[in-house]
């Protein structure tokens, strides 16, 4: 009798201390997918919250709509999301014991994500997995290889979707949001996803038309994560390269009747990520008779957003040359450029430029056969403007507004030097305005 209850007893606590590792095991899974929806929350959150629109006027109040969007988006259900991914993770990896050998890695799933290639087509997957061909493939590893295939594959080339395009009522329209994200890179457990939000806000131009007057509007704000992905662990970081951006707009006709400003036709013309540039100018004085001119090119990068303008550094080459009756200079200058691009017309194709730029100087100056070797520096601040002629082209205006430079002057027989310090206010014969095209890439 001592014997069965003593029995009994260890078969309740055996099954006690089950149920309560289960439970703990639970909650501790519980709680790492209540922090990965946490954590890709807030990277939305901050990405609604941080990204700015570049300054345009809009015949409407677009921008209106734009700052009240993200205020109305809630905190969707990320982790019945997060839930649905491991659970789906953990499937596919269950159905791959056995077919496959997982390695260095910790499960079958994790090796596949880290070495899947999506240009590659599923035949080549199998024979990277497997070493085998399709043929050699019992139907059951064919079927668990091909919803494994076609899984990763949909990551890459659709991403996943985190919500059922829900529905808002905002200022007399009806605002559908879709969030998505998609893989963008990864590396050994370690993923960068793209994350976007889709807004579009269908509007009742007799409600609107009293506030924002938009009749439609389409945009969506884009940012960059990174985090963990494997079937023991999901993080997300901060939102960083983050962006927003009109895809297409349409005011309510009673605003403005001539402008059927339509998303397609009126698509916002953003700044480039990089350019290079040809310019060239020339110079006169002397009634004519004393003729200067230069050519150029330059490199421009876009490093940052402030706002309403974008800016770009680079640098610029040039070759300039001077005659007058005996007289001739040629000189050369090298030098970093810093510019900064402010968008001025409505739809974005025109801008204004302000920038500043350093450069060292050499050359020559030869009057009647005496010769000196020139060197020195120049520091200039100029304006001007910019206007997109196509895609890929626009044309440049640049304009000196003040130049200063500090020139020595070495006699090459080596018997004499002096040095000029010269500082000029706008255009002159050594400082044309300079018209120029840039291509973007």
């Amino acid at each position: 009798m001592k014997t069965k209850l003593t029995l009994l007893a260890f078969v309740i606590f055996f099954s006690l201390f089950h149920t309560l590792s289960f439970a703990q095991e639970k909650k501790k899974e519980l709680t790492e997918t209540q922090k990965s929806a946490r954590d890709l929350s807030k990277a939305f959150d901050k990405m609604h919250k941080s990204a700015v629109l570049k300054k345009q006027n809009f015949p409407c109040d677009v921008d209106r709509l734009v700052k009240g969007a993200y205020q109305l988006t809630p905190i969707f259900g990320f982790r019945n999301v997060i839930t649905n991914i491991k659970n789906s993770m953990h499937r596919l990896n269950n159905n791959l014991d056995g077919i496959l050998n997982k390695g260095l890695y910790s499960s079958n799933f994790d090796r596949i994500f880290d070495l899947f290639n999506n240009s590659k087509p599923y035949s080549e997957f199998v024979k990277d997995f497997t070493n085998k061909g399709i043929g050699d493939l019992s139907k059951k590893e064919d079927e668990i290889l091909r919803q494994n295939y076609y899984a990763l594959k949909a990551i890459y080339d659709y991403g996943i979707t985190l919500n059922n395009d829900d529905d808002y009522n905002l200022e007399g329209c009806l605002e559908n949001t879709i969030l998505k994200m998609k893989l963008k890179k990864k590396k050994l457990g370690k993923v960068t996803w793209e994350i976007k939000t889709l807004m579009e806000n269908d509007c009742k131009c007799e409600i609107a038309s009293k506030s924002h007057g938009v009749k439609n509007l389409k945009f969506e704000y884009t940012a960059e994560v990174t985090g963990i992905f494997t079937t023991n662990k999901i993080t997300f970081g901060e939102a960083k390269n983050i962006n927003l951006k009109i895809i297409s707009y349409e005011c309510c006709k009673n605003l403005k009747e001539d402008a059927s400003i339509n998303a397609p036709e009126n698509e916002e013309i953003t700044l480039p990520d990089q350019t290079i540039g040809v310019n060239a100018g020339v110079g006169f004085s002397q009634d004519f008779e004393e003729t200067s001119y230069c050519v150029g090119a330059e490199y421009l990068y876009n490093i940052t957003d402030l706002g309403e303008s974008d800016l770009f550094i680079g640098g610029n080459v040039a070759f300039g040359a001077t005659s007058f009756m005996d007289f001739s200079s040629t000189l050369f200058s090298v030098g970093p450029t810093a510019q900064l691009f402010t968008p001025i017309s409505h739809s974005g194709d025109t801008q204004t430029t302000n920038g500043i730029s350093g450069s060292y100087l050499f050359g020559t100056n030869d009057y009647n056969g005496i010769k000196d070797d020139v060197s020195g520096f120049e520091l200039s601040l100029n304006s001007g403007i910019n206007v997109q002629l196509s895609k890929k082209v626009s044309l440049s205006l640049i304009i000196p507004i003040v130049t200063h430079q500090s020139l020595t002057y070495e006699s090459q027989e080596g018997n004499s030097s002096y040095k000029t310090d010269d500082t000029t206010i706008l255009i002159n014969k050594n400082n044309p305005v300079k018209i120029g095209f840039r291509f973007r890439f």
